[in-house]
């Protein structure tokens, strides 16, 4: 009867039902392509990875105690298939370059490893294996290579972008801070001397002995500071301007805040609903303070 009934209905809307046919066609369609393509992309990356030697996960520790500590870990979990163990140098980030001289800006440390010590295969922009590096030289990732041409402000890391007045500034918010803060106070005679990129000695080198009885060298910590003012009453300031301050660098301000107690010694940054240039921390507490509010508002409604 149901059966009827239907049949009847589909040869009175013969153009109506053929419409809706073709609806879900489409639809099914596209639903079928969608599925196929995450399907692709999954087992792409899947065999990509698999081709590249990358395991699950990435354990990274410093020191040459932790190894014996990890293996013993790893070995007794059952649920680990196989591991392997490869020997990195932790660099400091804070020296990096490119080979044209340009300071490269990375978030943590950088590792560097041998291709000889790695298990892991790498792989060229051609998608070709690399084998071999040319001594004196290195890698490094497409992405972190493509992030370097960013500013603490996030723009474009172009020299034209930073200079002013034929002087290139490690980023654009020193620039402005010189062009648009220092120059004008120069001129009337509030700042007497402006110097740029001032080293402060924060820890002395010194030497130890390591677990195998040798004696080792460890190298002092410096630090640069964008400007050191000096006022028409002769009062100075030591100032950098930040756009975003990462784990050394905090820890740099407590050994300055310890290492010259005497000095007055300001972070500073620019923000625009803030009025312009703000203390670094006051705008950190602002930030705060406008995220407090609006989550009471969006609670509220």
């Amino acid at each position: 009867m149901l059966f009827r009934i239907l049949k009847k209905d589909l040869k009175r809307k013969k153009v109506m039902n053929a419409i809706l046919l073709c609806f879900i066609l489409l639809a099914t369609m596209f639903v079928a392509s969608g599925i196929s393509n995450v399907v692709s992309v999954m087992n792409g990356t899947n065999s990509y990875l698999d081709k590249a030697g990358i395991g699950d996960y990435v354990v990274i520790s410093m020191g040459a105690d932790s190894k014996a500590s990890i293996d013993e870990i790893l070995h007794e979990m059952e649920s680990i298939r196989d591991y392997r163990i490869e020997p990195v140098v932790f660099g400091e980030k804070s020296n990096l370059k490119d080979m044209h001289g340009e300071k490269l800006e990375a978030k943590n440390s950088v590792i560097y490893q041998s291709i000889e010590d790695s298990r892991l295969k790498f792989f060229d922009k051609e998608n070709k294996q690399i084998t071999q590096i040319k001594p004196g030289h290195a890698y490094a990732t497409g992405d972190f290579m493509e992030k370097k041409n960013r500013t603490k402000f996030n723009v474009s890391k172009n020299p034209a972008d930073r200079t002013y007045d034929g002087v290139v500034y490690d980023s654009k918010a020193e620039m402005l801070f010189y062009r648009d803060i220092v120059l004008p106070r120069l001129a009337s005679g509030e700042i007497v001397e402006c110097r740029k990129q001032v080293p402060f000695l924060l820890q002395e080198a010194f030497r130890r002995v390591d677990k195998d009885g040798k004696d080792v060298a460890v190298r002092k910590i410096d630090y640069v500071a964008d400007y050191e003012i000096t006022y028409r009453d002769g009062s100075k300031q030591v100032i950098d301007t930040k756009g975003f301050a990462d784990s050394v660098a905090l820890m740099k301000r407590k050994m300055f805040w310890f290492k010259y107690p005497d000095v007055d010694y300001r972070w500073i940054t620019y923000s625009k609903i803030d009025g312009g240039w703000v203390d670094y921390d006051d705008l950190k507490k602002a930030r705060k303070e406008r995220k407090k509010l609006k989550q009471a508002q969006t609670k509220g409604r």
